[in-house]
């Protein structure tokens, strides 16, 4: 792991109260993302699939979800593999901002996932215009 930041601690993939699960995944996928920790953005990815099951109309669980994709993209070897991740998280991420486009996290979540793309991929547009959205909206 990287700057030595604790680690949430292990959640469990029940839903029981679903406001609390997606809290700890959206810890754990944080965590994921700073450190690079590949466990904890599996049992990010497990929590949000699991809530999507019981509530796929949500933006902030679609933009996360869209996030951990590409997230996992980049711990992946296979070049096929990466391109059909990337693709899925990002249609997750548009359609989160497409569902609620003056959510400040929605965007902010959707402009880090995608500056964090390579340059090649032309994504870092977008990116950092969600985050100006999203700096925007946070002094309103």
């Amino acid at each position: 792991m990287g700057s030595g930041c604790a680690r949430p601690p292990r959640p469990a993939v029940v839903i029981g109260d679903a406001a609390a699960d997606f809290h700890r995944a959206k810890a754990l996928h944080l965590h994921a993302a700073r450190e690079d920790d590949a466990a904890a953005a599996g049992e990010a990815q497990a929590i949000f699939q699991a809530l999507a099951a019981t509530d796929d109309a949500s933006p902030l669980l679609d933009v996360y979800r869209g996030s951990g994709l590409v997230l996992e993209a980049k711990r992946t070897a296979a070049p096929w593999k990466k391109g059909s991740l990337v693709r899925e998280g990002i249609a997750f991420m548009d359609a989160a901002v497409e569902a609620a486009p003056n959510n400040a996290e929605v965007r902010r979540v959707r402009g880090e996932s995608l500056l964090g793309l390579p340059e090649w991929m032309g994504a870092a547009d977008r990116g950092r215009a969600d985050l100006r959205a999203a700096e925007a909206m946070g002094r309103e």
